[in-house]
């Protein structure tokens, strides 16, 4: 733990409080799912129409990314960071005021917009105040908090519900995120992307490289292959995120509280994943040769449990192995991406290769719900280890056509 944060106390700060707040983003894409049926008694609608507020969530999220990486690029991270800050908790903080379905629907649509400054902006962030040596390690916090957003916030929001009911436990949710963008205004001096972008204007001769240039750079071969690696990433493991506990429940006849105690452990498991990835990140050059070295394993493990290879009580082997190579490869999948970004376009370019989380989280749910309404609930693994190695793929191609 002390080599994975074995950074400066300067940047330590600025990498802190950039991914708490991303861990707050992560929170908020989890916050009402915990709570559906209680919403679903006390506002009387159907579980499609709570569904349909994740995606609504998910598009927002998506659709704003891109405009919000190229304000990043502009205008500053910082500014843009804080607009996402208040944007994605604010919404929720208002939730008790105005409790039903469309007031719902407006509050997920507002805080996804929020949602979408993150990658860009903190990115940026990260490559002003942090040297090349140690973005690895960095990155590899900035990702864990994300999992750790996702962990905390089904046992937060039941919580929080039992004491005070849905509504409220939502609204505390938010207020609580309100609270810590005060906290992070007072130390805003550890937010600011001043230096890469002055850095541009010296290599380019120009503050901010130009939109149309930019825009031709976002669909060149190797961008578009880091969209497609998203996307395949996101789609493969959003099978994993929505579909694990139906496929052991299925496979293994397992109990519904052994299969999410299963999940659990696989998102704990990643979230280790990333911090000891962030390190080695920052030790090897062959980055994707790391990442296909983990992508390959990941997929190896979750063949063994579509399988059936192990009893119930050994399932859980797998799982993690899967999980923490995948999370070994995320700061090194950064580090891929930041290497290809000309300079004054790193919030654009994160901006636009990171829509492919959205589209793949789109997507995903309905493949894989298909195959395991066919009666195929080993295909959940199968296919979840498939994309993997499109992402496998995706990255050589990258490579060779950076060239």
């Amino acid at each position: 733990m002390a080599s994975v944060l074995s950074l400066p106390r300067g940047e330590l700060k600025s990498v802190g409080l950039i991914s708490v707040g991303h861990g707050f983003s992560h929170l908020y894409m989890l916050i009402l799912p915990p709570l559906f049926p209680l919403i679903q008694q006390d506002l009387a609608v159907s579980w499609t129409e709570l569904g349909l507020l994740f995606a609504v969530l998910s598009i927002s999220t998506g659709v704003a990314q891109l405009p919000a990486g190229i304000l990043v690029d502009r205008i500053g991270a910082r500014p843009v960071l804080f607009a996402g800050l208040i944007l994605q908790a604010a919404p929720f903080a208002l939730v008790a005021l105005f409790p039903s379905y469309w007031g719902l629907v407006a509050v997920v649509l507002v805080s996804g917009i929020g949602i979408s400054v993150f990658h860009p902006a903190d990115y940026a962030i990260m490559a002003a105040q942090v040297r090349a040596e140690r973005q690895g390690r960095a990155f590899g916090i900035h990702i864990f908090a994300g999992y750790a957003g996702w962990v905390v916030a089904p046992p937060l929001m039941l919580a929080l519900a039992s004491a005070l009911g849905w509504a409220a436990a939502v609204s505390v949710a938010g207020l609580i995120g309100l609270l810590f963008t005060a906290v992070a205004a007072l130390s805003r001096d550890a937010l600011d992307d001043a230096s890469i972008r002055a850095d541009s204007k010296e290599k380019t001769g120009k503050a901010v490289t130009d939109l149309r240039a930019t825009v031709r750079f976002l669909v060149t071969p190797p961008v578009l292959l880091f969209l497609l690696f998203f996307t395949a990433l996101a789609t493969g493991t959003s099978g994993i995120h929505a579909f694990a506990v139906v496929g052991l429940v299925e496979l293994y006849d397992a109990s519904l509280a052994a299969a999410n105690a299963q999940l659990t452990g696989y998102f704990a498991a990643a979230a280790v994943g990333v911090l000891v990835g962030g390190v080695i990140a920052d030790r090897v050059k062959d980055q994707e040769g790391l990442a296909a070295f983990c992508f390959v394993v990941s997929a190896a493990f979750l063949g063994v449990i579509a399988l059936k290879l192990l009893p119930l009580a050994y399932v859980i082997v797998p799982m993690l192995g899967s999980a923490v190579t995948i999370g070994l490869m995320s700061p090194s999948r950064d580090l891929l991406v930041r290497r290809i970004c000309p300079p004054g376009t790193i919030g654009t370019v994160f901006g636009f290769v990171t829509t492919g989380f959205s589209v793949g989280a789109a997507v995903g749910p309905p493949i894989f719900g298909f195959v395991a309404d066919a009666g195929r609930p080993d295909l959940i693994f199968w296919l979840s280890g498939a994309f993997t190695l499109v992402c496998i793929a995706s990255i050589y191609a990258a490579k060779s056509v950076s060239r």
